[in-house]
C-alpha cells in the first residue's frame, strides 16, 4: 500500500507486512548490458530536449497538484497493488505530499530532511530524519526537469517517442526517458527510474521505478493543475502539523 516509499522516501525498503518502517540496507544489484549500454547522440539530445521543455514550462510555477494512481508489483502477489489519491508538489523548497484515499487513508510527506507517513485511522505517524533526503531530492529534480541535477545523479539510458490514442481527443505524444542511477545511495534501492513526459503539456505524467528485485512501482498523474502562486491552503498542505492526539515515532537514519 505504501509502495511509493520506495520512490519518494529515503527509507530504502519497506518490508512487506512490516508496517511503516522496516529498514533494510540492500546491496546494489549487478548491472545488466542494457543498463550500461551508451545512448546514441540523437536520442540523448531528444531526451534532453524533452527535459528542457518541462523546465521551461515550470519556470514560473511554484506548485503542482494532481490526482494519481499507483500500481505496485510484488514478487509475493499475483496482481499489483493499486492505490489512489492526491499528489501535491511544492517546487521550492522542495516538498512532496501524497494524500492516499484508496485503499485506506494515509498521508505521506517528504522533503529534503525528512520523510513521514501518517496513518489517521491508527493516529500514528512515523518520521524518518536525515542529514539529506537524497531520494526525495532526486525525484523532485526529475519532476522539475533540473537537467544539471538529474545528469549528476542519473545516466540517461534510453529515449523513446510514442503516441497514445485517446477517445474524443488528440493522440497524446509521449517521450519516455529511462534513467539509471549513478550514486551509491540510489543504486542500493533502485535499478532504474523512467519518466513518461507529455510533449504537448510538457509535464511528466507517469513515473516508474524498478527496485533492486526487479519489481515495478509506477504512478500516473491525472488532471494536473499548475499554480504560479501558492494555493490558499498551501501552508497547511505542506506543513508538518499533526493532530495533537497523534503518536509520533521518530527515527534517525545514518548516512
Amino acid at each position: 500500500m505504501y509502495g511509493l516509499l520506495a520512490i519518494v522516501g529515503a527509507v530504502p525498503v519497506l518490508a512487506a507486512g512490516a508496517g511503516f518502517g522496516a529498514l533494510v540496507r540492500p546491496q546494489a544489484p549487478a548491472q545488466d548490458p542494457v543498463q550500461t549500454a551508451k545512448l546514441d547522440e540523437d536520442s540523448l539530445a531528444r531526451a534532453r530536449q524533452a527535459f528542457a521543455g518541462v523546465s521551461k514550462r515550470l519556470e514560473k510555477i511554484v506548485e503542482l497538484h494532481a490526482g494519481y494512481v499507483q500500481e505496485q508489483e510484488s514478487l509475493l502477489l499475483a496482481e499489483p497493488l493499486v492505490s489512489k489519491g492526491a499528489f501535491h508538489l511544492r517546487l521550492d523548497p522542495g516538498c512532496l505530499v501524497l494524500r492516499l484515499t484508496e485503499p485506506s487513508p494515509a498521508v505521506i510527506r517528504s522533503d529534503a530532511k525528512s520523510h513521514r507517513v501518517y496513518d489517521p485511522a491508527a493516529k500514528r505517524a512515523e518520521v524518518f530524519l536525515f542529514k539529506e533526503n537524497r531520494l526525495t531530492k532526486a525525484l523532485i529534480a526529475c519532476f522539475r526537469a533540473d537537467l544539471e541535477r538529474v545528469e549528476a545523479i542519473f545516466r540517461i539510458a534510453s529515449y523513446a517517442a510514442s503516441e497514445v490514442k485517446r477517445e474524443g481527443q488528440e493522440a497524446q505524444r509521449l517521450a519516455t526517458v529511462k534513467l539509471i542511477p549513478k550514486t551509491e545511495e540510489l543504486t542500493s534501492v533502485m535499478r532504474s527510474l523512467t519518466l513518461a513526459i507529455d510533449l504537448d503539456e510538457r509535464l511528466p505524467v507517469r513515473v516508474t521505478q524498478i527496485n533492486r528485485e526487479g519489481e515495478a512501482v509506477a504512478f500516473s498523474l491525472t488532471n494536473p493543475k499548475l499554480l504560479e502562486e501558492p494555493a490558499e491552503n498551501s501552508a497547511v498542505l505542506f506543513g508538518q502539523a499533526l493532530p495533537t492526539d497523534t503518536h509520533v515515532v521518530e527515527r534517525r537514519v545514518d548516512q
